[in-house]
């Protein structure tokens, strides 16, 4: 979201916003009447190329290609293949995947997907990145369109099942792709959404130093903050937007990151492993899980 703080709010519609952190290249600002969290982005966009391009994916080799999935011959069923094998169980809870479609909003390069597939689900799946699309095409054989979910016009209520991993805070516009998604979605269908955790231990410890500092160590503040996230929710405004576009909660929980999607050096890396046992006991995880329906 490029420009002045001045847009209304994407949650509340108010125009009164308070720069939480100011970066070289963006700033994030809190809405003061709803809370909602959005970045601003402030360097030059560039020339319109593909921000998720095949450098994006490469420099995340370990989160996207060494893994049991896209290489069964030396990859290790990581973190992230065990996340999303829960997130089908937990979606077969409600949904006999024999028979029933599932779009896969934002699905990369198809691995959740895949594995969907092999559990007989019929997989579907919507990517602003042609390099993405185009390789689980190819390298998965799933039916993958490239776009936002608001441009392929997918028949009323075609879909049983809608999946949202880690997309939802990419969006410009998620007042849209959630009306969207309750378009597609069938009468008794669910939703599995994941996204960042604005209020996560981890976040606010590094908050309260960027403030104590007087800004001076933003490092914590901007490695867990960035311009691909353009918003970031708390439990509060998650739960408001999802039901003010027609949405009911099922349940909502806190989610640890898994480790393999925490880029950075060793110890940082040491460091969010114990953060994520800690919020974990104080239900401050990095990451929120919600199950949507249509409301009645």
């Amino acid at each position: 979201m490029k420009g002045s703080a001045t847009l209304p709010c994407e949650l509340c519609g108010s125009i009164r916003y308070r720069t939480r952190y100011q970066f070289e290249d963006f700033r994030l600002v809190r809405c003061m009447d709803c809370g909602l969290l959005s970045v601003q982005i402030l360097a030059d966009e560039g020339d319109g190329k593909d921000p998720y391009d095949q450098a994006y994916y490469e420099s995340r080799q370990d989160y996207y290609f060494q893994n049991a999935v896209t290489n069964p011959e030396e990859g290790l069923e990581n973190e992230n293949i065990a996340d999303f094998k829960r997130g089908l169980a937990l979606l077969e809870a409600y949904k006999n995947p024999r028979g029933s479609k599932l779009l896969d909003v934002g699905c990369a390069l198809g691995i959740f997907l895949s594995l969907a597939r092999e559990r007989g689900w019929d997989p579907y799946g919507i990517d602003i990145s042609r390099y993405a699309v185009e390789y689980a095409q190819t390298r998965f054989g799933i039916c993958a369109a490239r776009g936002e979910l608001t441009d392929v016009r997918f028949p009323d209520r075609e879909f049983d099942v809608i999946t949202l991993w880690d997309v939802f805070e990419h969006f410009r516009n998620p007042s849209a792709q959630l009306q969207e998604m309750h378009r597609v979605l069938k009468d008794d269908g669910v939703v599995l959404l994941d996204t960042p955790n604005a209020e996560a231990l981890i976040r606010r410890i590094s908050h309260l130093l960027y403030g104590v500092s007087l800004g001076k160590i933003s490092y914590p503040a901007r490695k867990l903050h960035h311009v691909f996230h353009l918003y970031y929710y708390s439990r509060k405004t998650l739960r408001s937007i999802v039901r003010k576009h027609g949405f009911d909660i099922v349940w909502m929980r806190g989610k640890p990151i898994p480790l393999v999607k925490a880029r950075g050096s060793a110890l940082e890396r040491l460091i969010v492993k114990g953060f994520s046992a800690l919020e974990k006991r104080l239900d401050m995880q990095y990451e929120i899980l919600v199950l949507l329906r249509k409301a009645s």
